[in-house]
């Protein structure tokens, strides 16, 4: 792996050493049953519906990516997009001397 092409979130991100074993598990599962409808679609004159038309979707990122990202966030949410943060850090973590 080539440490120095991470991106600033793999750096923020929590170590995942407790996610692997050095034995596999075989046991048998039970697969969880969808909670909503995966046939479900978009209603007529969903937000976004007219720019998704516009789109170019034959290939990837080749759509505005703030665009496409407000579109899924209120699709989702129901509300506008919050603007997004640059940094790994956030408000919150930075003590109050920073600002």
């Amino acid at each position: 792996m080539d440490y120095l092409q991470l991106s600033q979130y793999d750096a923020a991100a929590a170590p995942m050493f407790d996610a692997f074993s050095t034995l596999a598990d075989t046991g048998r599962y039970t697969a969880e049953k969808p909670r909503w409808d995966l046939n479900e679609q978009n209603k007529n004159g969903s937000f976004g519906e007219a720019l998704m038309e516009k789109f170019k979707m034959k290939k990837e990122d080749d759509i505005p990516d703030a665009e496409f990202s407000e579109i899924i966030w209120r699709g989702v949410t129901g509300k506008p997009m919050p603007a997004p943060r640059y940094s790994i850090f956030s408000r919150k973590m930075l003590s109050a001397e920073h600002y």
